[in-house]
């Protein structure tokens, strides 16, 4: 569980500066899916990134299953990420050059891992996800859906147990963009806790448990999706 506790953001050092992020205070669950939404502007990338441990709040709390991490280092906060947190981008930031198995063992290189260790828990997840037959097909040679599912390997290949998603499906058609979805739905219905941000309402009706929904940095509104 991950829960915010007065969170408030401000880019700036006047006190009269604009706040991205204006006293939030809430829950995050495992195996859940929750659905960012909101007008541009309105924080929800900001949040999320407060989350990943890429930016640090302004003020308040962040407590990662009951412990407090708000005050980590920036060493504690890159072994939080990449043991903890699985971040797909919405314009994939894979390395173009690079191969699918190569890209998708990044983290795990970060980490130290072995060769073979890498690559065999990379294959495996690759087979999940329909792409073991890219093994070593450049990422720049894949359609968009393609590249999505190699992100979502990527994210997925530390165990990390959060998956933060921004805008995973802006960048795709609307078939690769249910594709995709479905991938993420299936890995909060295998527990893990799923924070999506997302323009497409269609998509956070669908399959989201939790909506919220963000203006001006704050939550006006939580919706639970009566489907699940």
């Amino acid at each position: 569980m991950i829960r915010l506790d007065s969170i408030v953001k401000r880019y700036g050092q006047d006190i009269n500066d604009p706040l991205a992020v204006d006293n939030v205070t809430i829950e995050f669950d495992y195996g859940k899916l929750y659905a960012i939404v909101g007008k541009s502007g309105s924080g929800k990338t900001t949040l999320l990134n407060i989350i990943a441990g890429l930016l640090s709040p302004t003020s308040g709390y962040i407590y990662l299953d009951g412990v407090d991490i708000s005050n980590y280092n920036e060493k504690e906060k890159a072994a939080y990420r990449n043991k903890k947190i699985g971040y797909v981008f919405q314009s994939f930031y894979l390395e173009p050059k690079m191969s699918v198995l190569d890209n998708v063992c990044l983290p795990m290189i970060i980490a130290g891992e072995k060769k073979n260790v890498r690559e065999e828990k990379a294959k495996v997840i690759l087979e999940q996800l329909g792409l073991l037959e890219y093994l070593g097909k450049k990422v720049s040679k894949m359609s968009g859906g393609e590249q999505q599912r190699v992100a979502i390997a990527r994210a997925l290949i530390n165990d990390a147990s959060i998956i933060l998603a921004d805008e995973p499906t802006g960048n795709l058609d609307t078939q690769n963009g249910l594709a995709v979805m479905e991938e993420i739905k299936r890995l909060s219905n295998a527990g893990k806790l799923v924070i999506l941000v997302t323009h497409n309402l269609e998509h956070a009706h669908k399959y989201a448990d939790v909506i919220l929904e963000l203006s001006d940095g704050k939550i006006i509104r939580e919706e639970i999706n009566e489907n699940y």
